[in-house]
């Protein structure tokens, strides 16, 4: 054995390796030896091969070996016999080559040699030999203390050093420290006069490396002559080999399998140290005992036959088991191969311990045989049956000799044979299928469903197909029902009326089919008439249907189940044969029934009828699971005719809900109409007298009447949107808007309210807020105002404030927040819940006190709901409220608006004054924002500490503040810190009711700018930019004499509308807001649809305001006919009309844009809504603002009205006077007269914001300048009708 491990390790070895035995002569003297084993390297570096030598004697190998120069035969025998193991390095004469290596026996008479060709080495050797006269490889002289003197060329070669950097220095230099103490003892030897030889010390090389040196010195005199050799490499080969039979050994011992060695008459010559650990025999017990010893009694005979089957090649395993030294026995596996051991040819057994899997082959058999699963064995290949479980068995009703020996083609187990064979095919190739859903089918022709797992297992050298099936059939049925009853249940929700018979057949056929009837079947009870009739009914193929014979039967036929059936029981009869004589056979009988199974019917606590079952082919045993499927329609069916029953009531309320809905909604129509026309005259003629010139008293009456007109409008719009909520009728009409400019518009709306109670309102919009979005303005609108009207109105002392928050969702989405809060009465907790109750308030002392109809809030949160959130509340009494409620939609950043007021302010330091520390804080974060410092101050005192202390850039200071007002610290700075206006600019802050005085107390300290509250960011940027200079004014294109500037300026001249009014008093209204806005247009009235149509045909009309009711001919058949007449006359064109009608409901506004109307205003009509259709359908009109900008003058002047009157008067008076005089010179064609006379009527206008009387007045002076007379009269007349104009909306707006 070991020699056999031997081989294997030097097989692949670059040493050659020999094994031998020596030939003695009588007297015991060596004289040949024999070739045993050689390997590869061997062969290799001797020339010779195995097969040649393998067996022969060295002299027949190699004839006349005996009479080389060295002798090889008595080398190698030394060894053999003494056992004594030497390295050598020899030259074979014969093979002409040089060897190094070793020789050691491992028995008596034997010998192995190991080693290496050394013939390259040696022949550089023989070199350097014919140069020195020594044979070792390195020559030297050095003096006795060490010095050397004289080095040949092999020190450089062997130390890496040059001959400069040895010469001269001491050998101890180099040598290995632990070797120094040697070398002084042999230098103290030389110094005796004493040689020394193979002395062996270290080297260190100019690498740092060491090289072991084998030295022969001499003394003479003073010097030490000295020849070395390099023996690194033999000394690492000699350990390398001790190393080599220490592994082999260790090999041998260490392997985890028993081996044993056995010789060819069935002595054991080795065993490893495992093989004595397992079976407790010794070392001394082992050797010589005889193999047979090793196995029980009964199967030694096997053991003696099978050695020479072995030697002869014709076993190489076997499976008898091993007896230890107590007797017991070890299940083994044993794989012999054949070998030699010390030149003896023997048997080598690795031996593999069983035990463990014996015991698994045991527990597999128990789970076999015991598994619930179906197991089977087959054969490997060809998947003949070796074994089946008890399970296999019972679930499929064969017996063991129905299936073993057969495969399952023979069987027919499979119900798709082709499947089978991919199967088969593909565990073949991937060794394992795992959980395959399956169907086989059973003795009995039935179908069983199944999980299978199928391997190829090997056990004992033979492979095996294992499968285990999961038996599922159960669990898939149950599967296929429930699914079934899911499928049946879905298509029976939210089921049409004209679709239930047809799924109620549907299902009969599908239960039917499932369960394997030949009739399925619905049966109604009439008890009051004593009968069953068939009312439904799904054959098989083949099967006579019975629906139209069992119509209205007696039910004194079927005794037996009515009286089950009013118990609650099934019927399941397996053969109709057996039941007594009776009508009950008989009828059952007729329709050739077998078996039948009947449920019955119940809703609520009535019987109604049953389902039922009819095998009329075959018998049949009806399971649970068919019960529960009958059980499951029954109910269904129940329920299909309660949702039947269901829904025709609810259509029917329905209809009556909508009846009253309309009812209600004509009702609210009229009412509308029959309030909003005297309101159209109430507020219209009060907004005309209101621009006429009254006394004190007669503008309040005035006032008040048109308060309360609008008040009473308010009310009325609240009751049509809390209805058109309430029917769902009103939508939302989302757009593009500007959220921050629809939030500074709504605190536009109310900020005066404020001002009026000295609330301090504020306006919080973060810096960076999305600006455009996608949402009802009108409607957020009408939520925020509502919101903050109250908060106004129940806030007697403190501030109000609309704030916005954002998150950005999405990169276009973004959910904003609203926050109205107020520093009001506050709402308590049992209070809040009635807050958004339609016509409540918190409490009646509340409605009492503060008024209103309680809509507003209700009709706020309706609204808020339909965009998404609804309006919360977070309130304290006596503390205050805040209402909040939330708006996702998408959101666009426009660059031009988001990034508008993002520029750097050309300041660094703001001073902000103000007793309220919200606004501060608001202030504070904008301009943070903009990048600009901030310090705060709460009162105008501290205020003048700090500015004292430090300089500011620019100061923000409010009005309104406690002990000191904002204008009396601008007093004092001006006084007391001598800081002008040029010096710091000042910002004054003030709600829009403060008065005359502090306009002119402004003009006095030199107070240019003022902001009305709430500061508006966007406002007070712009602001700043203008105080420093940085606001850019567009420059006026350079002036071509060849072009005039635009003089035909829109009057309205040309234009004529047509008003269709059946009221007199809202005729007269529209007439005069009209004559107010477009003072030059021709107006044309009629008071039916008939006069309509005769101005229509007869007058180039452009314009009609067209009331919807009227008699003779309503606005709407007045507009169809108009819209045909048009048809009919193509060079007409179109007539915009605009509907005017007191309903204010959608469906009425659709009415009219139906019948071809272009837009609908409601009534009662407002100045600024008409206005905006003149300037949608009126082709040369033009905004007011161009004949006189009154909004622009008042700014100009600082918002003095008072100075803007008496500028006006003396403006009218002065341009009275420049007309008639350029009417003069006009007509005397002095040219240089009308160039001065326009030029300063041109500077008058501009200054007094008659823009379009500006640029006629521009085009006469160019004219007169270039000498242009001919058209000179026209452009007179246009100047004199422009005036007439300027003096229209002077008398309008002042």
């Amino acid at each position: 054995m070991e020699n056999s491990l031997s081989n294997t390790l030097l097989k692949v070895s670059p040493f050659a390796f020999a094994h031998h035995k020596i030939i003695l002569d009588d007297n015991g003297k060596p004289v040949d030896y024999i070739f045993l084993e050689v390997n590869k390297a061997f062969e290799e570096m001797t020339g010779l091969k195995a097969a040649d030598i393998t067996g022969k004697r060295i002299c027949d190998v190699i004839p006349g070996f005996e009479n080389s120069d060295f002798d090889w035969i008595e080398f190698y025998g030394n060894v053999a016999i003494t056992g004594e193991s030497t390295v050598f390095e020899q030259y074979s004469e014969l093979l002409g080559k040089w060897y190094q290596g070793q020789a050691y026996s491992h028995a008596k008479g034997y010998f192995t040699t190991i080693f290496i060709d050394v013939s390259a080495q040696r022949k550089r050797e023989e070199e350097l030999e014919s140069f020195f006269s020594v044979n070792l490889d390195l020559l030297c002289i050095a003096s006795l203390d060490g010095k050397l003197l004289k080095m040949n060329k092999q020190w450089e070669i062997l130390l890496g050093y040059t001959q400069e950097e040895l010469l001269g220095h001491k050998f101890f230099e180099f040598i290995h420290p632990d070797d120094i103490k040697a070398t002084l003892k042999a230098v103290g030897e030389l110094r005796k006069e004493t040689e020394v030889l193979n002395f062996i010390n270290r080297y260190r090389c100019k690498d740092g490396s060491y090289r072991i040196i084998e030295w022969r010195s001499k003394p003479k005199g003073d010097l030490i002559y000295a020849a070395a050799r390099d023996i690194t490499s033999r000394t690492q080969m000699e350990e390398h080999l001790k190393a080599s039979e220490l592994n082999i050994r260790t090999f041998f011992h260490s392997l985890q399998h028993m081996v044993l060695i056995v010789s060819k008459s069935g002595k054991i010559l080795q065993a490893n140290k495992t093989f004595i650990a397992v079976t407790g025999y010794t070392e001394e017990d082992i050797k010589g005992m005889d193999l047979v010893e090793m196995h029980p009694v009964e199967r030694r005979k096997e053991i003696t036959e099978l050695i020479p089957l072995v030697m002869s090649k014709k076993r190489d395993s076997v499976n008898i088991p091993i007896q230890k030294k107590d007797g017991s026995l070890i299940p083994v596996e044993t794989r012999l191969s054949l070998g030699t051991w010390d030149g003896i040819e023997c048997i080598f057994g690795v031996i593999k311990d069983m035990t463990k899997e014996q015991e698994a082959l045991e527990r597999f058999e128990r789970l076999f045989r015991n598994n619930p699963a179906l197991m089977a064995l087959y054969s490997y290949p060809d998947g003949q049956i070796m074994d089946v479980n008890e399970s296999f068995l019972k679930v499929l009703g064969f017996t063991r000799d129905d299936i073993v020996g057969k495969t399952l083609r023979d069987l027919k187990i499979y119900s798709d044979e082709g499947a089978m064979d991919m199967m088969i095919g593909e565990l073949k190739e991937k060794g394992l299928i795992k959980n395959r859903e399956l169907s086989i089918r059973a003795r009995n022709k039935t179908l069983k469903r199944g999980l299978l797992t199928a391997e190829i297992m090997e056990s004992q050298g033979h492979k095996y197909f294992l499968t285990v099936m999961v038996d599922i059939t159960e669990q898939h049925a149950h599967h296929n029902t429930l699914q079934l009853l899911v499928e049946m249940a879905k298509s029976f929700i939210n089921l049409p009326v004209e679709k239930a018979d047809s799924a109620i057949n549907n299902a009969l056929k599908t239960i039917g089919k499932f369960v394997g009837a030949d009739r399925s079947y619905v049966f109604r009870y009439n008890f009051r008439n004593n009968t069953f009739t068939n009312t439904y009914e799904w054959c098989a193929k083949g099967i006579t249907p019975e629906i139209d014979n069992l119509q209205d039967q007696s039910n004194e036929h079927i005794t037996e189940w009515v009286e089950a059936h009013l118990k609650n029981e099934a019927v399941h009869i397996y053969d109709v044969s057996v039941l007594p004589e009776g009508k009950l056979k008989s009828i059952l009988e007729k329709q050739q029934i077998k078996s039948t199974l009947i449920i019955p019917m119940w809703s609520g606590k009535e019987l109604i009828g049953f389902v039922g079952f009819d095998f009329v082919r075959n018998f049949h045993s009806y399971s649970e699971r068919e019960k529960q499927i009958l059980n499951v329609f029954a109910e269904l069916l129940v329920n299909v005719q309660t949702q039947i029953h269901n829904r025709k009531m609810l259509r029917q309320a329905k209809e009556r809900a909508e009846k009253a809905n309309k009812t209600k909604s004509e009702f609210l129509a009229n009412m509308s109409h029959e309030i909003r026309t005297p309101l159209n005259g109430v507020i219209g003629f009060t907004d005309l007298l209101l621009k006429t010139r009254l006394n004190e008293a007669q503008k309040e009456y005035a006032q008040n009447a048109n308060t309360s007109g609008k008040a009473l409008l308010d009310i009325i719009n609240d009751i049509l949107d809390f209805s058109k909520i309430e029917a769902g009728k009103l939508d939302l009409e989302p757009m593009e808007t500007d959220i921050v400019r629809l939030l500074n518009e709504t605190v536009d709306i109310i900020k005066y309210h404020a001002s009026d109670k000295k609330l301090e309102l504020l306006l919080n919009i973060p810096p960076g807020i999305p600006r455009m979005a996608v949402l009802d303005p009108l409607r957020l609108k009408q939520i925020l105002t509502n919101l903050l009207s109250n908060a106004i109105k129940f806030t007697e002392d403190g501030e109000v404030e609309l704030q916005v928050d954002y998150k950005l969702m999405e990169k276009d989405h973004v959910v904003y927040v609203f926050h109205v809060r107020d520093t009001g009465i506050g709402i308590s907790k049992a209070n809040q819940n009635k807050l958004f109750k339609a016509f409540t308030q918190a409490d009646s002392s509340t409605t009492r006190r503060f008024g209103g109809t309680g809509l507003g809030l209700t009709i706020s949160n309706l609204l808020a709901q339909k965009m998404g959130s609804g309006i919360t509340v977070e309130s304290k009494p006596g503390k205050g409220s805040t209402f909040s409620f939330s708006l996702e939609t998408t959101c666009r950043c426009v660059a031009d608006i988001d990034k508008e007021r993002t520029e750097p302010l050309p300041l660094k330091k703001v001073l902000i004054v103000d007793d309220n520390a919200t606004n501060r804080r608001l202030l504070q974060e904008n301009f943070r924002y903009w990048g600009v410092e901030c310090t705060e101050s709460d009162n105008g005192l501290s205020a003048l500490q700090l500015l004292d202390e430090q300089s500011f850039d620019l100061m923000i200071i409010d009005y309104h503040m406690p002990y000191v007002d904002g204008l009396a610290v601008v007093g004092m700075i001006r006084e007391r810190l001598g800081v002008k206006p040029e010096d710091m600019p000042l910002i004054l802050l003030h709600s829009s009711s403060d008065n005359q005085y502090l306009r002119e107390k402004c003009k006095e300290l030199g107070v240019r700018f003022q902001m009305i509250k709430p500061v508006i960011a966007d406002v007070l940027h712009d602001m700043i930019m203008t105080i420093f200079g940085k606001k850019t004014i567009p420059k006026t294109a350079p002036r071509k004499k060849e072009k005039l500037l635009p003089e035909n300026v829109a009057t309205g001249e040309n234009t004529t509308i047509l008003i269709a009014e059946d009221i007199p008093m809202n005729m007269m209204l529209i007439r005069s807001y009209i004559n107010n806005i477009l003072p030059a247009a021709d107006i044309r009235e009629a008071t039916d649809g008939i006069q309509v149509l005769e101005y229509v045909k007869n007058e180039n009309i452009h314009l009609i305001f067209m009331d919807v009711q009227m008699p003779r001919m309503d606005g709407l058949e007045a507009t169809r006919k108009i819209r045909e007449w048009e048809a009919g006359n193509s060079g007409k064109g179109h007539i915009p009309i605009i509907a005017l009608t007191a309903g204010a409901l959608k469906e009425e506004q659709q009415k009219a844009l139906d019948s071809g109307m272009d837009a609908f205003l409601a009534k009662p009509l407002e100045r600024d809504k008409l206005e905006k259709f003149m300037k949608k359908y009126v082709k040369n009109f033009q905004d007011p603002d161009v004949h006189f900008n009154y909004a622009e003058f008042l700014e100009a002047l600082g918002g003095d009205k008072e100075m803007v009157e008496k500028m006006i008067a003396v403006s009218s008076a002065d341009m009275k006077e420049k007309l008639q005089s350029i009417e003069k010179a006009v007509k005397e064609e002095d040219q240089k007269q009308i160039a001065v006379l326009s030029h300063y009527i041109k500077g008058a206008a501009l200054t007094a914001r008659y823009k379009t009387m500006a640029g006629i007045a521009a085009n006469m002076e160019l004219m007169a300048k270039d000498g242009i007379m001919d058209s000179m009269e026209e452009k007179l007349s246009a100047l004199t009708r422009e005036w007439t104009n300027v003096l229209h909306v002077i008398d309008r707006v002042m």
